[in-house]
């Protein structure tokens, strides 16, 4: 499963690893086997970008809020064995954005606040938030 065929099926649960989708079409429930995060990318000030398709609410918070928990929870151990890391993030800013598209895409995103999430609000609404 993907950003882009993840709304094809309502998220009915998630107990630790075990994530269950629901097919409306045959009504059975399955199984999700794995999840690509596509197009997830973080920035400064603690903001993350989920790409350009339409998570629903419930598969924001019960599949990539804990996807941005573990990577920083990882970000976290690698700073505790490598003295010299540093997670270098840019800025959300249409200043390092090249060409028209990616600027007309920064200000489409910034002025809708389209799938832009602050990190810290986002974890803290998730039940196994850190």
């Amino acid at each position: 499963m993907a950003s882009w065929n993840v709304e094809q099926w309502p998220l009915k649960s998630r107990n630790g690893n075990e994530i269950i989708f629901h097919d409306p079409l045959d009504k059975n429930d399955f199984n999700a086997v794995f999840y690509h995060f596509h197009h997830v990318r973080f920035f400064q000030n603690d903001i993350v970008d989920l790409g350009w398709r339409h998570p629903t609410l419930p598969v924001v918070k019960q599949l990539y809020a804990p996807y941005i928990i573990e990577l920083r929870q990882m970000d976290e151990k690698i700073k505790l064995v490598s003295s010299d890391y540093k997670l270098s993030l840019q800025p959300f800013s249409i200043i390092n954005d090249k060409g028209i598209k990616n600027k007309l895409k920064f200000f489409y995103k910034s002025f809708f606040r389209f799938n832009i999430f602050n990190v810290k609000k986002l974890i803290s609404e998730y039940p196994g938030s850190l």
